[in-house]
């Protein structure tokens, strides 16, 4: 986990850019699709311990003088993951259902997550929330459970601290929602990498 600043900034530092969104939704009820052929539906979750204070934001981002094209009023946070297929383009605290390839040992990985407030064409409002996860998929699992990756924000959106918190009974519930149907949701067994493990790789 994130203890300290300085490790953040560590991590940081090896972290890629995620990219390419739409808009912040729920997923339809009954429309969420089965993976791919070696892949899975990672089901999880990005909240901030503290709300993002978008008032005190408001009076830089009209001096950029394109509030016309991105109006303050569009307060929808974005986030996407590296290379993985998002079924929907969640809020802050709501679910999110992304496909991902499992990579030959088993695993998939979760770098960052990419988010976007005031619209998610404007690069003046993106910020990266850094995860740097490794989760081993179980055998035979369509849909995998990653919890609620809780961060905890400077007012320049840096994460300085981040909680791994598990609302496995939610995300079933959602999951049913989101299928139409039961699902099977499996809980994935996760490895939070150090700088040390990536030099490994």
């Amino acid at each position: 986990m994130f203890k300290s600043k300085k490790y953040i900034c560590a991590i940081l530092g090896l972290l890629a850019l995620g990219c390419s969104l739409v808009c912040a939704v729920e997923i339809e009820e009954g429309t969420l699709k089965k993976p791919g052929r070696n892949k899975v539906v990672l089901v999880g979750k990005v909240s901030l311990k503290n709300p993002i204070d978008y008032a005190a934001r408001e009076p830089a981002f009209k001096t950029m003088k394109i509030d016309w094209l991105f109006p303050p009023k569009n307060r929808d946070f974005y986030y996407t993951v590296k290379g993985f297929d998002f079924e929907n383009n969640p809020d802050f605290g709501q679910t999110f259902f992304a496909e991902a390839k499992v990579q030959k040992d088993g695993t998939v990985r979760i770098e960052e997550f990419m988010a976007w407030i005031f619209g998610h064409t404007n690069d003046n409002f993106w910020f990266r929330l850094p995860a740097m996860v490794d989760i081993t998929v179980p055998e035979g699992a369509q849909y995998v459970y990653v919890g609620n990756f809780q961060y905890d924000l400077d007012y320049a959106l840096r994460a300085i601290d981040l909680q791994h918190l598990d609302e496995f009974s939610s995300a079933q519930e959602e999951l049913n929602r989101a299928l139409g149907e039961k699902g099977d949701l499996y809980r994935g067994e996760l490895k939070f990498l150090t700088p040390e493990d990536l030099k490994e790789k």
